[in-house]
């Protein structure tokens, strides 16, 4: 078994997704979770800025309009960042504050995701700093497995 300081999540698989939703489903943040997704279209349009931004700043760099188009670059990626922690943010408040509802099935799936030979009661013996931290990087890898989803082609 792996130490339990090196607490490492493995590749997320498709069949992951169902438990995921079902905890979704459990702690009510289907609307959330969806409403999220109908971002895609909004998150597409400031994509589009970045991307016009960078072409300013490398066409004429130094130029008026190269800096002011480094501002608008810097606000735009500040936008996205924030509005993707918030939504994390939200999601990882929800779960911390109903984990009673999932405890047993929640602490099966990280034992499951883990690298190494876990247990749901090793999990749930962890420290708590140690389990926020596994719950805080399950969400970040969520959040890169979306991200890529989200990139690719319709």
């Amino acid at each position: 078994m792996a130490s339990k300081k090196d607490l490492k999540i493995r590749t997320l698989m498709a069949d992951d997704m169902f438990t995921v939703l079902a905890f979704a489903d459990k702690l009510e943040l289907t609307d959330k979770i969806i409403g999220f997704l109908e971002q895609r279209d909004q998150a597409a349009d400031v994509m589009a800025k970045q991307v016009g931004y960078k072409l300013i700043i490398e066409k004429d760099p130094g130029s008026k309009e190269a800096k002011q188009a480094e501002k608008d670059l810097e606000a735009v990626s500040a936008q996205i960042s924030k509005q993707s922690f918030d939504i994390i943010g939200q999601i990882l408040k929800m779960v911390m504050s109903n984990l009673k509802t999932i405890k047993t099935e929640l602490n099966a799936f990280l034992a499951d995701i883990l690298e190494g030979d876990f247990t749901a009661e090793e999990v749930g013996k962890l420290p708590l700093s140690q389990y926020v931290r596994l719950l805080r990087d399950f969400f970040e890898v969520t959040k890169t497995e979306l991200k890529e989803l989200f990139t690719l082609p319709e």
